[in-house]
């Protein structure tokens, strides 16, 4: 028999505390008035086994709490042959009462509620099912039991009191797992979800073949096949590149400007660029430092990349031609009463803020201009990358992942666009990862994995 040495973290210590407090006497009104003035003893005495209410339901939290929390490893060593079906020993276990100085005076009274609701059959307790999904036995070690904390109200000795016990605890499945191929992660990601019924043969079916699976626990939290070559090793960071929030043209700016830095159009464009990792726009700001937010705006409306809502350079023409007709004046009539003026031109927005302020004529002018010569290289950009996408793209995917087949989540492809922002990125690292060993996240990830020559996994 296993035993899980820190299983006070899988039953669920820490932030779900609360979901293991058992109230007496106290937030239950049927037990309240049955309890009112009784000891829980006296309580014990008149009902014996035959309560006149529900037992309270223990949740028994497992793996799937925990998942993101631990290696891989660790979770193999501890669960894989709970998973087999083998029963596996939970050494720490509380239960946290909060009751009454009335119902439980004293430690002594402490301990004897505690032994009633841990004794075999108890009327008072019972187990559910494993995270919500996985029936089980439980058999409580009796013998383990211990109050480990009583603090009751010293001004008021029938006021409120709290303890905390701990105890241990052998569980073992009702029934075998349903056995599960988990193959279809050798070319897209499992990604764990509160929803996944089927998350408990999924993961044993992974855990039986763990050395060939490795789990991405960092920005994202997934589990796919290991790469085992280098064309799996491109794909798996073109997989995370992706994962990052939907495709749209103004996210696959930040990686043609990663990739094209002397570029003239990307010195314009990475000018206006938003800071932020996982927001893409393009801002214009006043020379004058009094603003919190940018006079001009300029991103995509559409979230999703489809071939029915998708950025066409006409929408950035029409943009420009907006943009160019514009002055100070004919904005702020635009505008009215209101602070800001929107203008939606196919899958481009434009937003404009207007102020009072006696430089806003000046200001506004100078951040029009910019959004002009802005929207000149986007377009241009926009051109270069559609000829390529329709051209080349299929071609040097090909090439770039040796035909891995890798696919979204859902079992969707990954987007064009989002293949060929990260390929792009993915290219520009290997051609001298030393520069970018110390960037964070995925970019630093896979320069070490160029630079040490090992295979990128995420």
């Amino acid at each position: 028999m296993n035993t899980i040495e820190n299983s006070l973290i899988y039953s669920g210590i820490g932030n779900k505390l609360r979901k293991i407090s058992i109230s007496i006497g106290e937030n239950t009104r049927k037990t309240g008035n049955l309890l009112h003035n009784r000891t829980f003893q006296k309580f014990d005495e008149m009902f014996g086994k035959k309560v006149p209410f529900s037992p309270i339901a223990k949740k028994i939290y497992g793996l799937q709490e925990n998942f993101s929390r631990f290696p891989m490893e660790t979770l193999v060593h501890d669960w894989l042959g709970f998973l087999k079906g083998e029963p596996l020993y939970l050494p720490d276990n509380e239960l946290v009462f909060r009751s009454n100085g009335v119902t439980i005076p004293d430690r002594e009274m402490g301990e004897y509620v505690m032994k009633a609701f841990l004794k075999k059959d108890s009327p008072y307790l019972k187990f559910g099912k494993l995270d919500g999904l996985l029936d089980v036995n439980v058999t409580v070690d009796e013998q383990s039991a211990r109050v480990s904390y009583f603090r009751k109200q010293k001004i008021n000795p029938t006021g409120k009191m709290m303890m905390k016990c701990n105890f241990g605890m052998t569980i073992q499945l009702r029934k075998p797992l349903e056995s599960f191929d988990p193959s279809i992660y050798n070319s897209r990601p499992w990604v764990d979800c509160d929803q996944d019924k089927n998350f408990y043969p999924k993961i044993k079916g992974v855990f039986e073949q763990h050395e060939k699976f490795c789990h991405v626990g960092d920005d994202e939290n997934y589990i796919i096949k290991r790469a085992e070559t280098e064309g799996e090793s491109n794909a798996r960071f073109v997989l995370n590149q992706s994962s990052h929030g939907n495709n749209n043209f103004f996210k696959f700016l930040k990686s043609w400007t990663f990739a094209n830095p002397n570029n003239p159009n990307a010195q314009i464009i990475k000018t206006y660029q938003c800071k932020k990792p996982f927001q893409y726009s393009l801002a214009f700001w006043p020379n004058t430092p009094r603003h919190y937010s940018p006079l001009i705006e300029i991103d995509a409306s559409e979230e999703s990349f489809s071939n029915i809502r998708m950025i066409k350079s006409s929408d950035f023409a029409h943009c420009l031609t907006f943009v160019e007709n514009l002055s100070s004046k004919k904005i702020q009539e635009l505008a009215g009463y209101s602070s800001r003026v929107y203008r939606k031109f196919g899958c481009v927005t434009i937003s404009f803020h207007i102020d009072n302020a006696l430089s806003f004529d000046s200001d506004f002018e100078k951040a029009r201009l910019s959004a002009v010569k802005c929207l000149n290289a986007l377009d241009q950009v926009f051109k270069e990358t559609e000829t390529y996408l329709q051209n080349n793209l299929a071609t040097e995917w090909q090439t770039f992942t040796e035909g891995c087949e890798i696919y979204m989540a859902d079992g969707s492809e990954i987007p064009d666009l989002d293949k060929y922002g990260a390929m792009l990125v993915a290219q520009t690292i290997s051609f001298d990862p030393q520069m970018y060993v110390e960037k964070k996240g995925e970019l630093g990830k896979f320069a070490n994995s160029r630079l040490l020559g090992e295979f990128y996994n995420g």
